[in-house]
């Protein structure tokens, strides 16, 4: 996210992430847990079985970020099974994930033979 911020100052920049993840960060299973949801703003899409709103509740490093502006969830009725984890191993068992990403994203993936 630094990076990102760095290279893209006057832009707002977003952590994007399925709602498993935001489970894992207010359990503090990722390093840094509190500095990241401090200092950044997230995108949450669903995933099914977790309400997302609760898990803000039950977590004080998310429920204390929670400023209105942190986190936008996106759940519209929609949960996005496809993570990338699954992206990943769709590259490397040779599968063409290609609608599942930006084509940008997916030509640089391609061509710097990235997870293969």
């Amino acid at each position: 996210m630094e990076h990102f911020k760095e290279k893209y100052p006057g832009d707002e920049v977003y952590f994007i992430m399925g709602a498993d993840l935001l489970v894992d960060i207010g359990e503090e299973k990722w390093k840094k847990s509190k500095e990241l949801v401090q200092e950044n703003k997230f995108i949450v899409m669903a995933r099914n079985g977790i309400d997302m709103l609760a898990v803000i509740a039950k977590s004080p490093i998310l429920r204390n970020a929670d400023d209105g502006q942190t986190f936008h969830l996106i759940d519209k009725g929609l949960a996005m099974e496809i993570s990338s984890t699954y992206i990943r191993d769709e590259f490397q068992k040779g599968g063409e994930p290609r609608y599942l990403l930006p084509e940008s994203c997916y030509e640089y993936i391609s061509t710097n033979h990235l997870y293969q």
